[in-house]
């Protein structure tokens, strides 16, 4: 069997020897389509060269236009910025002078508002004290025609013998004006012609108090101290005052108390020495030496005293004094009194 099979792969050998090229020959075939095959490999490659030089320089040449184009629209698309760029900064730089000129403006009306809200405040300020001051005159005019309606109504009262009247007049302006000095004096008036004194005494004291150099004022008192007998007050006022009081109607005023403050304390003989020496250096003349003087309050004194040569001597001397009698007969009247 092995044997049988050995010849067999002999013949087969053999055969495929018999009928196979040389292979030198195959070689050359196997070089040659080789060659063929490189070099169409190579054609093809020169060919993809080529082309890919082409398309390199298409491409290069469509870059370059590209670029060149681009680089157009870049320089003109800078240029329309730059242009724009130039006009937005100018228009902003003229926009921003615009605008610090209209602030200037700006400021310049509000300091022009603001000059205009003061002078318009301080306007209505002065207009408000104007208005406030002419509204306080009003009211111290309307105080004042109602304190001249209510002296003249209470004078005239006074005068026409209607005392209580008068005071209710007067009470009525002094809670209008309390230191009314014209209205104190008509109620001292009207409390006199009532009798009452004491209480003109306190009005009169009001008055020298409110206007020291008041003279008149300050004679009154004297005499309502006097009326009163309150002696040891009209000593002391005398004192500071009788200098002033010798000034009124050339010393008879001051004559005229003398004589009184006698009487009062019964020193009837100085009376009596006190009118001679007022008397002497005046002249003749008939009439009434004391102006504005009434004498009712003396007159009321001397109702209520007994009769006495002092009496007669003081009473002598208020004629005179009211220009009843001149300066003759009054002596001649003295001469006739004893002195007590």
């Amino acid at each position: 069997m092995k044997n049988i099979l050995a010849l067999v792969a002999t013949l087969l050998l053999s055969s495929s020897l018999l009928g196979a090229p040389h292979p030198a020959k195959v070689a050359d075939e196997q070089l040659a389509k080789k060659i063929e095959y490189l070099e169409e490999n190579i054609k093809e490659t020169r060919r993809d060269q080529l082309n890919y030089k082409i398309e390199k320089d298409l491409l290069k040449e469509a870059y370059t236009s590209s670029l060149t184009t681009l680089n157009l629209v870049i320089t003109f698309g800078l240029a329309i910025a730059a242009f724009f760029g130039y006009q937005g900064l100018k228009d902003i730089n003229k926009v921003k002078s615009d605008y610090q000129e209209e602030l200037g403006q700006i400021r310049q009306l509000r300091q022009e508002i603001e000059i205009s809200q003061r002078e318009i405040t301080e306007a209505q300020n002065k207009s408000a004290a104007e208005l406030e001051r002419l509204s306080e005159y009003n009211k111290t005019q309307d105080r004042r025609i109602q304190i001249l309606e209510v002296q003249e109504k209470a004078l005239n009262l006074l005068k026409t013998g209607n005392p209580i009247r008068a005071l209710e007049y007067c009470a009525a302006g002094l809670d209008i004006e309390p230191d009314n000095i014209l209205l104190l004096d008509i109620k001292r008036s009207a409390l006199g012609k009532l009798h009452r004194y004491n209480d003109a005494k306190e009005i009169a004291e009001k008055i020298c108090e409110l206007d020291p150099s008041n003279i008149p004022a300050i004679t009154n008192l004297l005499e309502y101290m006097l009326i009163t007998n309150d002696i040891a007050r009209y000593d002391a006022l005398i004192d500071a005052k009788g200098a002033a009081v010798k000034t009124l109607n050339e010393g008879l005023n001051a004559a005229y108390l003398i004589a009184l403050r006698h009487y009062v304390a019964n020193e009837f003989a100085q009376v009596k020495q006190a009118v001679l020496e007022a008397i002497t250096p005046l002249d003749e003349t008939m009439s009434a030496r004391l102006e504005n003087w009434s004498f009712q309050e003396l007159e009321w004194l001397l109702g209520h005293q007994s009769e006495s040569n002092g009496k007669k001597i003081l009473e002598s001397f208020v004629g005179f004094l009211k220009g009843q009698k001149n300066k003759t007969t009054l002596a001649l009247e003295l001469d006739a009194i004893p002195t007590p």
